[in-house]
């Protein structure tokens, strides 16, 4: 075993915070499922977090779980699946070459679909595709019964129920964007529509509940993702463009108390954005010296409910620097 796999006590480390995952599950998917639906956690890894990968990204595992059925503890052990011993999981850079073992926890993030996923969807879907290969390639009908469970899993993936949830993923971690979102939620007198957000290794994720929003306020983020026009200045006299903000179609997030590619994820509550709306922006993470200028919050957020997780070290949450989980990691 090499020294990074020592260092990780030989296993993937995905979960860092066991409260906040269940305050992760509370906020987003509790008592929001019905039906047919189920919800989706899936763990990644991605290049831009260890460039020893060959592959630009893999899926290492996804998982279907009844929400309606779960709690917040069912919820932390779907994550704790993830939890297996290095090298379990694998990428295959092209056909021609053997599956490479991933490494270490540093490639890895942990994602949740927000918006149900409808099964009655998923299986209608699912059996055309495996009709289709024993009508036109009865060949290929092995091969296609031994990847039943990922042409399920593939259909359940794409199968949305209902549009529950807006995520504007800011792809910055410069306070400033995301004041700047902050501000027209409250202009457009939709802040009651913020459920949540998640800091990330790379910026922020604020979810808002879509019929909670005002009108305007989707026109007006969406001017803010799109709009060529648009612009804004930050501390540092830079110009915040589109590019800085995303609003994608199928919103899934790096789930809140889990690592991604070393970054120790935190959950942002709607009263923690409101606070930075308040402030008019905290200092960025260049202007602060222990990083992302979230430090009161994470400290706060600490104090409240422990950091009881596993870290990358093989540490409980007592064991560790609360200042250390407010560094900055650039994307």
């Amino acid at each position: 075993m090499d020294g990074q796999a020592q260092a990780e006590g030989g296993k993937y480390v995905v979960v860092w915070n066991e409260e906040m995952v269940r305050k992760s599950f509370d906020l987003f998917l509790k008592g929001r499922y019905e039906g047919d639906e189920l919800g989706l956690v899936m763990l990644f890894a991605r290049r831009k977090y260890d460039p020893n990968m060959e592959s630009s990204e893999a899926m290492l595992c996804r998982h279907a779980f009844n929400v309606q059925d779960a709690d917040a503890d069912g919820f932390l052990r779907e994550l704790r699946r993830f939890e297996v011993p290095l090298g379990t999981f694998t990428e295959r850079p092209k056909t021609n070459k053997p599956k490479k073992p991933i490494m270490t926890s540093k490639a890895t993030v942990a994602y949740m679909t927000l918006n149900p996923k409808s099964t009655r969807l998923a299986w209608l879907e699912a059996n055309q595709k495996l009709m289709t290969v024993l009508v036109k390639d009865p060949a290929q009908a092995l091969r296609a019964f031994r990847s039943c469970r990922s042409t399920l899993d593939s259909s359940l993936h794409t199968a949305t129920s209902r549009r529950l949830f807006m995520d504007i993923d800011v792809d910055s971690k410069d306070l400033e964007v995301l004041l700047s979102v902050l501000q027209v939620l409250q202009q457009e007198k939709s802040m009651d529509s913020i459920v949540g957000g998640v800091e990330t290794r790379g910026g922020y994720h604020i979810i808002l509940q879509k019929s909670l929003m005002q009108k305007s306020a989707g026109r007006s983020i969406y001017s803010m993702s799109t709009d060529s026009g648009f612009s804004a200045e930050n501390r540092t006299g830079d110009t915040i463009t589109k590019f800085d903000i995303e609003l994608p179609k199928e919103p899934q997030i790096p789930i809140p108390g889990t690592v991604q590619g070393g970054f120790r994820t935190l959950l942002l509550t709607r009263e923690d954005l409101g606070k930075i709306l308040q402030e008019g922006g905290v200092p960025s993470a260049k202007e602060t010296e222990t990083g992302t200028g979230l430090d009161e919050i994470r400290a706060q957020m600490a104090a409240e409910i422990g950091e009881e997780g596993e870290g990358e070290d093989g540490t409980r949450g007592g064991e560790r620097d609360v200042v250390r989980v407010g560094r900055a990691v650039t994307h």
